[in-house]
């Protein structure tokens, strides 16, 4: 697997990024969940912390699976972002306490994958045009 220049994204990178946006990004809810009287907003922070960290596992887990079936991973990575997406519509409860959070952490991990599969293409593609030069 080629690793790449500096400023681009790969697999590997992908699969760190997800768990250390989980962290950063449910922080605020796990002190919200503790200082927070509203069950409302304990309940639209406990179902965003989750859906975060479901998010984060499988798309670590998708991560593996895309360095041998780059395509099949690239499917399956777009149903886990459109899962994140439709939790964001289907919580009940206050935007700010929760929902946020995850529409920003999906809003992140699809930029990242972008760019992670962008940058997979292009390698695919010099590779292509150097064996077509030999």
């Amino acid at each position: 697997m080629h690793t790449g220049g500096a400023g681009f994204l790969i697999f590997l990178d992908v699969r760190a990024l997800a768990v250390i946006l989980a962290f950063a990004f449910s922080s605020p809810l796990l002190w919200g969940l503790i200082y927070s009287e509203d069950t409302t907003a304990q309940a639209v922070m406990q179902a965003s912390i989750s859906t975060i960290f479901l998010q984060a596992v499988l798309i670590f887990i998708v991560a593996f699976l895309g360095e041998a079936l780059q395509k099949t991973a690239e499917l399956l990575f777009i149903a886990i972002l459109l899962f994140g997406l439709t939790r964001v519509l289907t919580i009940n409860g206050p935007f700010f306490f929760g929902r946020d959070l995850l529409l920003l952490y999906t809003l992140a991990m699809s930029f990242i994958i972008y760019r992670s599969a962008k940058h997979q293409i292009d390698l695919d593609d010099e590779e292509n045009q150097d064996s077509d030069d030999r």
